[in-house]
């Protein structure tokens, strides 16, 4: 997929900064990068399958880290829902990205008859969405955890009302199903 040229009503300076996320113009630039970062990733899926699932393992226990320092510093009484759910999704995908790779790195585990079940593009489909996912909820908790370290209750009102973040963790709960389903079938 090429770049696609759009008409903005904006010179340099102004062309890639936006009032709020909600902005048209911002949601209309931001759907087009993830577009081409979808493109790229499929066209490069089958070389790159196991090096996605160790980036999305690497950056997992990273965030894990991360929403970790976040919640110890609020106090486990204080934390909100959003971020303890967020972060077993990411403990639980953390774990299936471990057993992805000791598959990977053991095929001679894994069946033929198994492995056919599963097609390459629903397997790129369901990593290029947790790179996505991961991508933005680690922009999120990095910001997140600045604005709660400095101040921990601002930092736990941003977590209490960001809805975009109830998002995120839908969308990691069911790359969480997908991905557990898959790696059942190739288990079995």
């Amino acid at each position: 997929m090429r770049e696609k040229q759009i008409a903005l009503e904006a010179d340099h300076s102004t062309v890639c900064k936006f009032e709020s996320k909600d902005h048209p113009t911002y949601e209309l630039v931001s759907d087009n990068i993830m577009e081409l970062a979808m493109s790229a990733m499929k066209s490069v899926a089958q070389l790159s399958v196991p090096a996605t699932i160790e980036g999305l393992h690497v950056l997992g226990r990273k965030m894990i880290s991360t929403l970790s320092v976040f919640t110890s510093s609020v106090g486990t009484a204080r934390v909100p829902l959003i971020p303890t759910h967020i972060l077993n999704e990411i403990a639980h995908l953390t774990t299936i990205f471990e057993q992805l790779q000791k598959l990977l790195l053991s095929r001679s585990s894994v069946r033929y008859e198994r492995a056919a079940m599963i097609a390459v593009d629903e397997l790129v489909a369901v990593l290029s969405g947790c790179v996505m996912a991961f991508t933005k909820l680690e922009v999120a908790v990095e910001g997140l955890l600045v604005a709660g370290v400095a101040n921990k209750d601002q930092g736990k009102a941003v977590w209490d009302c960001d809805s975009a973040l109830l998002e995120k963790h839908e969308q990691l709960a069911m790359h969480k199903t997908c991905l557990n389903l898959m790696l059942m079938i190739l288990q079995w």
